[in-house]
């Protein structure tokens, strides 16, 4: 009985939908992260990491879409644990959509 529960709650986290995964960095472009503390002013909230490695394939994509001191947006999956942008899912100009 117990491992039929164990199973139907991996199940379950499986189908969880994709925004359940949403964590977007959104903010004014530097030359290695993201300055979002503008849009994160909660401390009990505080802004996700939005470092990234301007020389990587991530930091590539970013710098290609979004000018340096104007407002980007990343959304990326969960990053939990990450000290930079690990992964991202989609970049733009702007303010989230």
């Amino acid at each position: 009985m117990t491992k039929t529960l164990l199973t139907a709650a991996a199940l379950a986290l499986l189908a969880t939908p994709a925004f359940a995964f949403s964590n977007n960095c959104m903010g004014t472009l530097h030359a290695d992260y993201i300055d979002a503390s503008e849009y994160y002013t909660s401390p009990k909230s505080p802004a996700p990491a939005c470092k990234f490695d301007p020389k990587s394939a991530i930091g590539k994509r970013i710098l290609a879409v979004c000018k340096i001191d104007e407002i980007c947006t990343v959304e990326m999956p969960d990053n939990t644990g990450a000290d930079k942008i690990i992964r991202i899912l989609k970049v733009y100009r702007g303010e989230e959509r």
